[in-house]
């Protein structure tokens, strides 16, 4: 149950990288984590989906901590719990999928578009020159043959 949540910690991790910080790199980290809290959200309620209604037979259950001698331990309906638990996650899925497509836009207006756009048409700019040098260089020769001409 525990190795579902080191996606979590790993992207609490990168969260605070990029609160230390705000660079390139962090940027990209945050997204990733916005990622790795999502995977381990969807990990986390597939275990409890798989234990609960395949695994434990029983319809009650105790949850809580401490000493079950002070009574602190409460009995839930295995249906409600599966409810509840289950309509919180798809809160945090829906809000990590929000904080997702934030973090991707500010990444962007950051430090612009990807890379390989303006590559592409620097290389398109660095052929024009070219092929204007030969236009330009056959203009100069057909002046010569007027100037001969004459």
């Amino acid at each position: 149950m525990l190795l579902l949540y080191i996606p979590l910690i790993l992207g609490a991790a990168f969260f605070v990288c990029f609160f230390t910080e705000d660079k390139k790199s962090t940027r990209t980290m945050i997204m990733s984590a916005c990622i790795l809290i999502i995977v381990s959200l969807v990990l986390v309620v597939s275990w409890y989906l798989i234990y609960f209604i395949w695994i434990y037979k029983k319809d009650g259950f105790y949850q809580g901590m401490g000493d079950p001698k002070d009574n602190v331990y409460t009995k839930s309906n295995k249906k409600t719990f599966l409810f509840t638990f289950l309509g919180e996650t798809v809160g945090l899925l829906a809000l990590y999928s929000y904080f997702l497509c934030v973090t991707t836009s500010y990444k962007i207006a950051m430090h612009g578009p990807e890379e390989e756009e303006p590559a592409m048409s620097e290389k398109k700019e660095s052929e024009k020159p070219a092929s204007e040098k030969m236009e330009g260089d056959g203009m100069e020769a057909m002046e010569g043959e007027e100037a001969a001409a004459e």
